[in-house]
């Protein structure tokens, strides 16, 4: 909650600060706002800057940028109304889902529908009860792929895939992962399998690898970040959301990939915080700005 103590932060003189900033003021909307903070007082922090981190929360966006440099992203429209035409070009089943949260905050089985008329009730539950552009998507049936990048520059790696598969499921449950499946107790979520490493062939593991590189490097993440993919079952990624700031507690997916490479917890922050470093002794933050501000 606001005030955070950043009068205190400039005047401790730290060196860096480590930034798992997800909410503020309860907004994950808000949460560019500290690391732009810290910006403005000049602290290194570790992790994306201001500008990825509020373009990753808004998922219309980031489809769009996608498309643009010819990544794969399922087909989709967005609708601010009820009654707002969605292109009948897409094929069901779709999902619809909020344009700008994140936790999987308004995503439910419901979320995934089958008709026009299932369409218009679902967009009208994001639109008028949690008042957010509703982001519809062609949804794709298969497995969904948590990928890990640590590392930036020359150094950046792609950790070993995370595989979630849906099969144990009862047959009238999407495969999807919604509010319930993070943060439920006592859900039939729970007989979601993950596979870890993901047991592709090397083709399909390297093609998921360079389209999230890609996307990891196009939409300037820095220090570590994961990337969501599905993969239908053609064996076809497609690229669903792109998160600069993933949680990276003890256990949860990243740590969780870095150790599959030799890299225990404490060995995984020590890497982060090399990384926050080196980057910023390559280059300031805002090192393409410089010449520009200089002239002004």
């Amino acid at each position: 909650e606001t005030p955070l103590p950043f009068d205190k932060i400039a005047e401790a003189n730290v060196d860096l600060i480590f930034n798992v900033c997800e909410r503020v003021n309860n907004s994950s909307l808000l949460e560019p706002h500290a690391a732009a903070i810290l910006d403005c007082l000049g602290t290194p922090y570790s992790g994306s800057n201001p500008l990825t981190l509020a373009l990753c929360i808004d998922k219309i966006k980031v489809k769009k940028l996608l498309e643009h440099h010819g990544l794969p992203t399922p087909r989709f429209d967005y609708a601010f109304h009820k009654d707002d035409p969605i292109r009948d070009d897409l094929r069901y089943p779709l999902i619809v889902k909020p344009g700008n949260t994140d936790n999987s905050i308004g995503i439910s089985n419901k979320s995934v529908v089958k008709s026009p008329r299932e369409l218009k009730d679902q967009v009208a539950e994001v639109t008028e009860k949690l008042h957010r552009v509703a982001l519809v998507e062609e949804f794709i049936e298969g497995d969904e792929v948590d990928v890990s990048i640590l590392g930036n520059e020359e150094r950046v790696k792609v950790l070993p895939l995370s595989r979630s598969t849906f099969e144990d499921l009862p047959s009238e449950v999407w495969g999807i992962y919604p509010f319930e499946a993070k943060w439920a107790e006592d859900t039939v979520y729970k007989k979601i399998k993950t596979e870890r490493p993901a047991k592709y062939s090397q083709k399909l593991t390297q093609l998921i690898s360079e389209i999230c590189l890609d996307a990891y490097n196009i939409f300037d993440c820095h220090d570590y970040a994961r990337i969501e993919v599905r993969v239908d079952r053609a064996g076809n990624p497609f690229i669903i959301e792109i998160n600069p700031n993933p949680s990276i507690n003890v256990g949860d997916c990243v740590p969780a990939c870095a150790e599959l490479i030799g890299l225990n917890y404490e060995d995984f922050i020590l890497e982060i915080l090399r990384e926050v470093v080196q980057r910023y002794r390559a280059r300031p933050p805002y090192y393409h700005l410089q010449s520009a501000l200089v002239s002004l």
